[in-house]
């Protein structure tokens, strides 16, 4: 690898892992198969107390996604905030990232104002916090967390047979996207 990354330094079963799987592809049929998997974590967020509905996303790709919408915040004037938390989750390594959406509308704006960021609201926290604990205790490892998503891997050259899309393959689109277009 000409950049090696911290994440890949610190978990070397899952450098070995990317190099069978991306260079010497020797475990199309594995992964293949974990694409294929549906997730079990969809039930453990049910019980989440500000949450309203959780929707599941989960089909023939190497992640899956979980929405978890919360109570929506209404305020003075027709002001309403939605909140949301997308979850992220690879099927091939035990790791996970969480984007925080928002919506503003209010009645003198026309449409939903679209939002994404950190959480802003004691809600969100809370919920951050108890989705963080459950996946934890699975021994899910948060991407955003601890390491970088966007860091490299592999440069695109020493990736055979893949067109390329960067400059380089990152973490989140190794583990969370199907660039090896196995799941076609």
């Amino acid at each position: 690898m000409n950049q090696s990354i911290r994440f890949v330094k610190e978990y070397p079963e899952f450098e070995k892992l990317f190099h069978k799987l991306f260079i010497l592809r020797e475990l199309d049929e594995w992964y293949i198969n974990c694409c294929k998997e549906q997730s079990n974590l969809y039930g453990d967020f049910h019980d989440l107390k500000k949450v309203e509905k959780i929707e599941n996303r989960d089909g023939y790709f190497p992640s899956f996604d979980i929405y978890l919408k919360l109570q929506n915040v209404k305020g003075e004037g027709g002001f309403l905030l939605t909140q949301e938390i997308h979850l992220q989750v690879s099927k091939i390594i035990p790791v996970y990232q969480m984007n925080y959406l928002y919506g503003i509308k209010q009645d003198k704006l026309d449409g939903i104002l679209d939002l994404a960021g950190v959480p802003q609201t004691f809600d969100m926290l809370e919920v951050q916090k108890e989705v963080k604990e459950k996946l934890n205790q699975q021994g899910y490892i948060e991407l955003h967390d601890k390491y970088d998503s966007s860091d490299t891997i592999f440069d695109w050259e020493e990736v055979p047979g893949i067109e390329s899309f960067n400059r380089s393959l990152t973490v989140e689109l190794a583990v969370f996207y199907d660039i090896l277009e196995l799941c076609n």
